[in-house]
């Protein structure tokens, strides 16, 4: 451990300890940043992810700091980088780094300072970010949470929820995005994403801006995947679609609107039970 990086645990360990201190210590974001994806969970998540969470909630950032950081975030180095990788430590930097991006969209939510095309830029870089991230392992041993498509839900639940969207084609780009990560036959999900990606369904939905005929749509393509003929892939895919329809069933409430959509899931699934 470097003497910087031995500081920088120490100074976010204080913090912790002392959760009534009103001032952020805003030189220690560089280094918070640049450790992000680190391998040691007790300073990744406990640390780095806590105090950002902290200070964010506490809106303790400024609106052009919190844009800052949402870019940082969003770049090559952070969310992007080493994209494509599987099996290896990148994608710890790369998740994490999502899971503040939620953290900034949730306090956009609250307090205004992304505009339209702000919310865009960053729905289209998480769109490709779900098409390139290769690596879909939940919980790594000592190293702790990976959670790639965990953590983009959640990015994609906090989007989904803006105000800003109105048009129903920013809607549906979340959604084929999350049915992309949903329809892999590479790695069983065991570690709840199923209901991280029906959480950010269940808050489109809500919106109540997506017609049926868009929602049926969306559905139908689950019940229209096709096998490969290889084990135990055809079984991951079976299961990873099912049990993503059924958490966004249970999660829709059986009356009014929602109540009109399970049936919906209802058929899909018992298309799936022939495949």
């Amino acid at each position: 451990m470097t003497p910087t990086l031995h500081t920088l645990k120490e100074k976010l360990i204080n913090i912790r300890n002392c959760p009534d201190h009103d001032t952020a210590d805003f030189g220690l974001v560089p280094g918070m940043l640049e450790n992000i994806g680190s391998t040691d969970p007790v300073l990744r998540d406990d640390l780095i992810y806590e105090t950002f969470a902290g200070w964010i909630e506490a809106d303790k950032f400024s609106p052009g700091e919190l844009k800052h950081l949402l870019n940082t975030c969003l770049d090559d180095s952070h969310a992007f980088y080493r994209i494509g990788e599987e099996g290896t430590d990148s994608v710890f930097t790369r998740t994490f780094s999502l899971l503040v991006v939620a953290l900034i969209i949730d306090a956009h939510r609250r307090n205004t300072f992304l505009t339209l095309a702000d919310l865009r830029e960053v729905k289209a870089k998480m769109v490709r970010y779900m098409a390139e991230e290769k690596d879909v392992r939940g919980y790594v041993g000592e190293k702790g949470w990976a959670h790639s498509t965990a953590h983009a839900a959640d990015v994609f639940g906090e989007l989904g929820k803006c105000e800003e969207f109105t048009d129903s084609r920013d809607l549906l780009d979340i959604l084929h995005s999350v049915s992309e990560k949903v329809v892999i036959n590479s790695y069983i999900y065991i570690h709840r994403e199923d209901e991280r990606l029906a959480r950010a369904v269940v808050g489109i939905l809500g919106r109540r801006i997506l017609d049926k005929q868009a929602i049926v749509g969306w559905l139908e393509m689950f019940g229209e995947i096709l096998k490969s003929g290889s084990h135990p892939e055809d079984d991951y895919l079976r299961n990873n679609v099912k049990m993503f329809l059924r958490s966004l069933y249970f999660r829709l409430s059986p009356d009014g609107y929602e109540g009109q959509i399970r049936p919906l899931i209802e058929n899909v699934l018992q298309k799936l039970s022939k495949f």
